[in-house]
């Protein structure tokens, strides 16, 4: 026990020190597995469901047979708040006095969240106590996942003096996807290593959208308008290589260490205007087209499980490194300014656009406690903070950061465990804080500002592994049931 504690102890101090930030984006936004993701994401020491080979490769040594798991996370619930929405900043002179009440916006969702299927395969059939065994996986899953939505937003205000119309639209979704295998042999009956390499798949679409009209009772008019579209994909290869280590009977260790993904295809297309019309017309649009790259950084994973009496944990302890240039936009960039009694001014050029990552540490726990012989009670808690940096100027084509959340998780679940079968079902509910950036109009030209965003989300989680032989009897038994008898 002493010596599992300081072997941990040493890992993790290396990877808490190696830097004081708190940041992410956001590695976790869609659950691993089932019985991972009710026990805080953990599964770096002892995972063994399907978010094994994508924590760490080594532990799909701990899957007895060959067979199958997947994880279905099939509702989720998430209900965000931007107090500011409808007044998010400064308020050109050129609108006059304008009163502006009730500009908060709340927005809910539900959404259905794919997740993970493996498929395990044990390469060494039934084995002696000292020789190697090895296992083979092969899985695809959503690693991550954000959407945040609300279309045809109205919004009236102004006084006596001014009236105020408004309309807005927007849309921001990033999904990153996972096909490929995994390896894994028992050098010993203590050590485990495993590698995994996968084809990464990451997309991006982006969509910011108002209009809003000023009318005074003097018969004065303004109205100004703005679009921000945007959409990108980036195809790259990862690769990772993990060790488990049993300490002893009760204790195991987990080390995962994963490689900045190389790039090997990607496209970008983004426009941006604004429009405004009152004193003086004016119209300004800038078109981008080219390459694009969404890089995964360097990351770090350690672990300690213990299997006691009745109870099962795990601590994990990941950080994920800095990288420069994470993302990279290579466009051919088109500009057009137009001014009413003026003509329009043209400009072509070729420029590039990064996006960089900060360091950050993320944490998780889980509980396992067997109230019965086969079934489970598990809990769970785990951190997601972001590596975006402070938002602070607008962002402009080639950008793909538009919000920087943190998130706060935890869950409650029942794992129940049968002849070859496993079931787990349960919540994970979580609290989310942090900035988006949103519409100005009341700036001219319009523009997009940070704003403070907070909001909760709930998954339901039900997820589950069967080995081969489950399959074979189960297909048996209702062979059996459907056989017609002899003819009489």
């Amino acid at each position: 026990m002493l010596r599992a504690f300081i072997a941990f102890g040493t890992l993790a101090f290396t990877v808490l020190t190696a830097s004081a930030a708190f940041a992410q984006g956001n590695s976790r936004t869609a659950p691993l597995g089932g019985r991972s993701a009710l026990m805080g994401g953990t599964g770096i020491a002892a995972g063994r469901d399907g978010a094994a080979p994508f924590l760490n490769p080594a532990t799909i040594a701990n899957v007895d047979d060959t067979g199958f798991a997947f994880s279905a996370n099939f509702l989720q619930v998430r209900s965000m708040s931007v107090p500011t929405f409808h007044r998010p900043g400064a308020v050109d002179s050129s609108f006059g006095d304008l009163v502006l009440d009730k500009t908060s916006l709340t927005t809910t969702e539900v959404d259905l969240l794919p997740s993970t299927l493996c498929l395990f395969v044990n390469l060494s059939g039934k084995t002696t106590q000292g020789s190697p065994g090895h296992r083979l996986s092969f899985c695809f899953g959503t690693l991550e996942r954000d959407n945040q939505s609300k279309l045809a937003i109205g919004y009236r205000g102004g006084s006596s003096e001014v009236r105020v119309d408004q309309g807005q639209s927007f849309l921001r979704r990033w999904s990153r996807f996972s096909i490929g295998p995994a390896y894994s042999v028992n050098i010993t009956d203590e050590l485990a290593v495993g590698a995994s390499l996968s084809m990464l798949a990451t997309n991006f679409d982006q969509l910011s959208s108002g209009n809003t009209s000023i009318y005074s009772s003097d018969g004065q008019f303004l109205a100004t308008a703005i679009d921000s579209v945007a959409s990108a994909t980036s195809i790259d290869v990862g690769g990772a290589v993990g060790f488990t280590y049993k300490v002893d009977s009760n204790y195991q260790l987990g080390l995962s260490v994963s490689a900045p993904s190389l790039h090997i295809l990607g496209n970008y297309s983004s426009l941006y205007q604004t429009q405004y019309s009152g004193s003086v017309d004016s119209a300004y649009a800038k078109r981008g087209e080219g390459g694009f790259r969404a890089s995964m950084p360097a990351k770090l994973g350690v672990g300690l499980a213990g299997n006691l009496r009745d109870v099962r944990f795990e601590l994990d302890a990941s950080i994920n490194f800095p990288r420069n240039k994470a993302t990279e936009a290579k466009l051919a960039v088109d500009e057009l300014l137009a001014v009413s009694g003026r003509r329009a001014s043209e400009r072509t050029s070729e420029s590039s656009f990064f996006g960089n990552l900060q360091p950050v540490v993320n944490t998780g726990v889980g509980i396992e406690w067997f109230f019965r012989p086969r079934l489970g009670l598990l809990l769970g808690a785990s951190t997601d903070f972001t590596a975006v940096p402070p938002l602070s100027q607008e962002p402009t084509i080639g950008s793909i950061s538009f919000s920087r959340m943190n998130r706060a998780s935890g869950s409650i679940g029942i794992g129940s465990y049968g002849q070859g079968t496993e079931l787990a079902v349960g919540v994970e509910i979580s609290h989310m804080w942090g900035k988006s950036f949103v519409l100005n109009p009341f700036e001219v030209p319009n523009r997009l500002v940070p704003v403070e965003q907070s909001g909760f989300g709930f998954v339901l989680v039900v997820a589950g592994a069967t080995n081969l032989n489950a399959l074979r009897a189960t297909v048996e038994n209702v062979g059996n049931i459907v056989k017609p008898g002899p003819k009489k």
